[in-house]
């Protein structure tokens, strides 16, 4: 009888866990998004991991897979630059690797410019943990309309 209840603590501590870790990296994965919406390039570059890259893939119109690298520093530019409306993307349907300091965060979602939809993906995020604090150390997603 002990050793069951010390099986069920164990199981039931270590999926309590798993939840924390989870909600610390989706945490990252926001506070990404909110950078987006409120322009602010400085929360954004707080989510990254100095050597962080971005990758955009796509079909183009030839029907052949291109494959575009971006900065941290350009993207943050973009993001903190005024331009016309919110940028808001929503994601769905997320899911949550981890093993140890490394997480993996693979998420379709839809791009909105205010309420006007302008493309959808999925982006496929890799954190680590470093710090005492997860921090994106590549992005890579893919957009269509």
């Amino acid at each position: 009888m002990k050793n069951s209840l010390f099986i069920l603590f164990l199981l039931v501590g270590s999926q309590l866990h798993a939840q924390q870790e989870d909600s610390l990296i989706r945490q990252t994965v926001d506070k990404l998004f909110l950078s987006m919406q409120t322009g602010d390039s400085a929360l954004l570059q707080s989510c990254f991991m100095n050597g962080a890259t971005l990758k955009t893939v796509y079909v183009n119109n030839q029907g052949m897979t291109q494959v575009v690298s971006e900065s941290i520093s350009n993207f943050a530019m973009a993001v903190g630059t005024p331009h016309q409306g919110i940028w808001n993307e929503r994601i769905y349907e997320v899911e949550i690797r981890t093993d140890g300091p490394l997480a993996f965060v693979w998420a379709p979602y839809a791009f909105y410019v205010d309420e006007t939809f302008s493309h959808r993906g999925v982006n496929a995020f890799e954190l680590v943990y470093v710090d005492n604090k997860w921090l994106i150390i590549s992005i890579t997603d893919t957009r269509r309309k």
